[in-house]
């Protein structure tokens, strides 16, 4: 006969032990509060949208502004850093009219910086100035910009409306003092606004556009390209003003080597040859000056001065100096 009694004392034991286990289980792989006496680290929230219009401000002042197609928060850090996808936007310097447009594959905002940080695809242009990069960094509020990668630009000088297409490695910018300085393999070329005047082609190790002052300076590895004209040196000056002044309209320094294409009058082709170590160019009066141990090979003749003046397209060549050397060839002397 079954004891009642004793059944029920035996499903409260085994209830007992099964509610025992179930606790000891739960405190062994953490599911609780303890956990070797401390306390669970809280995760860091983030906050995610999607096709966000999104605007930044700083006392009242306009800070950033971005179209994006997702964008992250990080909500629990005193940073209020912010990443984006595809953005589009506008970031404003200390003067609201002062503006960076942008779009990009991707990008970053660090607040404790005040830095913008876009990556692949990259343009951006402000002012009359274009830009195309693979990675680029801007401070808004400080007027300076760094960009690496397949850089490509185009900018106005405001002065004289030349228009500068400029490719390089990495180019750093100024935009309030209308400056940028382009490093590695620089390649570019200045195209005149009226299509009829005569651009210039290049090539160098730097190149710094002070366009406030139509001014540009190149270093290193220098190559001018002007028509029928080829000029290489270590450094040089294009003074943009002066291209229709009876002023020096580019400067060239340190072992200038020059070669030009001439046509003579009875059709023949002719190769002049110069090397010196300053070269002045005058480009309404269609002529440059070498000084510096001037030397001019024109055909079979040697030609060397205290001063050289040549005349483009022009077999005349004039001599400065009581000094000077003649080496000509038979029959022209």
């Amino acid at each position: 006969m079954i004891h009642i009694k004793s059944v029920l004392t035996l499903c409260l034991f085994a209830f007992m032990c099964s509610i025992t286990f179930f606790f000891a289980l739960s405190t062994q792989f953490g599911g609780g509060e303890m956990n070797d006496g401390k306390e669970a680290p809280e995760e860091e929230a983030n906050s995610y949208f999607e096709e966000v219009n999104y605007y930044l401000f700083n006392n009242n002042k306009k800070v950033l502004h971005l179209d994006a197609s997702s964008l992250i928060t990080a909500s629990l850090t005193d940073e209020g850093n912010i990443s984006f996808e595809t953005p589009r936007g506008e970031a404003f310097g200390e003067d609201e009219s002062e503006v960076i447009y942008f779009r990009a594959d991707s990008g970053n905002y660090f607040n404790s910086k005040s830095l913008v940080h876009l990556k692949d695809e990259v343009q951006f242009n402000y002012d009359k100035a274009e830009f195309e990069a693979k990675v680029v960094k801007f401070w808004p509020q400080k007027s300076y910009f760094a960009a690496w990668g397949d850089v490509k630009s185009r900018t106005i000088d405001p002065t004289t409306q030349d228009k500068l297409e400029i490719n390089s490695h990495e180019v750093q910018g100024w935009p309030s003092k209308k400056e940028s300085l382009y490093k590695g393999e620089v390649r570019g070329k200045i195209i005149k606004k009226r299509v009829y005047q005569q651009g210039i082609e290049f090539e160098s190790d730097t190149l710094k556009a002070d366009l406030q002052n139509s001014l540009i300076t190149m270093n290193g590895n220098i190559l001018m390209k002007k028509q029928r004209l080829t000029a290489q040196s270590g450094r040089a000056e294009i003074f943009l003003e002066n291209y229709n002044k009876k002023l020096k309209y580019y400067v060239l320094y340190d072992d200038i080597r020059i070669e030009e294409k001439l046509t003579l009058r009875d059709g023949q082709p002719l190769v002049r040859r110069a090397y010196s170590e300053t070269l002045e160019g005058f480009q309404s009066l269609g002529k440059i000056v070498l000084s510096g141990a001037p030397r001019v090979i024109q055909g079979e003749d040697v030609i060397k001065g205290y001063q050289i003046t040549l005349r483009e397209n022009v077999e005349l060549v004039e001599v400065d100096d009581a000094n000077s050397v003649f080496q000509l060839k038979k029959g022209k002397q």
